[in-house]
């Protein structure tokens, strides 16, 4: 229909207004690591990233995460939050020791009185990721590695090239011929080395 002024003239249609219902609450999709990627680190900070279902409306303070420590870490702490809508970004300083490092978002806000909401205004009240929820392992201590002859290289040879292997502690992700130092070496030449192997074991 539409309405008449009082000279007859109909009046001129209007934009249509759309509107969208949400009744659904937002939760939280992945916790991820970010800064280093790699699971194992020994850095004094890092970083997760923390991806809602929907953008949140208004900033999401570091007061809203804890940090969860597992093994001998203490005094690891959130630092700050940084990002906007969906995603954001929690810094964690790693605290002392070694073992488990993640974060955990709180529902009930120590600091906080009220729930953070979506756009909507319907209140976030489940803190469990319902994807991935990462954590590190905080390692502080240098590997270690033990030198032997490798099987079946004799003691005495005048065969090149001479073979060792190479046993370290724990995993190294990268272990390679430029690593290799000749220092104190009692033969001329120039030497060089070529690495195989993986994970904890070299040769």
């Amino acid at each position: 229909g539409v309405a008449n002024d009082r000279a007859g003239t109909p009046n001129v249609a209007s934009a249509v207004l759309n509107f969208q219902v949400d009744t659904i609450p937002p939760r939280i999709e992945s916790v991820v690591r970010k800064t280093p990627a790699g699971i194992s680190t020994g850095a004094t900070s890092v970083s997760f990233e923390v991806t809602f279902s929907e953008a949140m409306s208004e900033p999401v303070r570091p007061t809203r995460f804890q940090a969860v420590m597992g093994g001998d870490v203490t005094s690891a702490s959130v630092t700050g939050v940084s990002g906007g809508g969906a995603v954001w970004t929690v810094f964690v300083n790693t605290g002392t020791g070694e073992g488990s490092l993640g974060i955990l978002y709180f529902t009930d806000d120590p600091v906080e009185t009220h729930s953070l909401k979506d756009l909507a205004g319907n209140p976030l009240t489940n803190s469990t990721p319902q994807g991935a929820n990462e954590s590190y392992m905080i390692d502080r201590s240098a590997p270690t590695p033990v030198i032997t002859l490798a099987a079946g290289q004799a003691k005495r040879t005048k065969v090149s090239p001479v073979r060792f292997q190479v046993a370290f502690d724990e995993d190294i992700p990268l272990f390679t011929g430029n690593d290799i130092d000749f220092t104190g070496r009692t033969v001329g030449g120039t030497l060089s080395a070529t690495v195989t192997g993986g994970l904890s074991v070299y040769q």
